[in-house]
């Protein structure tokens, strides 16, 4: 079994993870975009032993599909709340063990 990463709501700002070096840092998600993306998490499958969905391509598609801007924070909110195992990776960005309908 994986070890997921604890992410936490204040652990995170508009870009994705805080890491303490731009000023986005201190900006939250929006909670309409987070709205967004709880919708469209709900359609997906939480799947901790398959390959991860990288947190910005997933952002991408979202918007894609809700015609939408969506932050990449306001994505990771989204798992959080909806306690889909998450890894940091990266930067600002998590991977999501989540299984996305065609």
């Amino acid at each position: 079994m994986k070890n997921f990463d604890i992410i936490t709501a204040d652990m995170i700002c508009a870009s994705g993870i805080r890491n303490g070096e731009l000023e986005d840092d201190l900006t939250v998600p929006n909670e309409h975009e987070v709205e967004i993306c709880r919708l469209f998490l709900a359609c997906c499958r939480v799947y901790p032993c398959g390959t991860p969905r990288h947190s910005y391509g997933l952002k991408h598609r979202i918007e894609r599909q809700a015609g939408k801007y969506v932050s990449n924070g306001a994505l990771i909110l989204a798992g959080v709340q909806m306690n889909i195992p998450q890894k940091c990776h990266r930067w600002y960005n998590t991977k999501l063990y989540i299984r996305v309908p065609r």
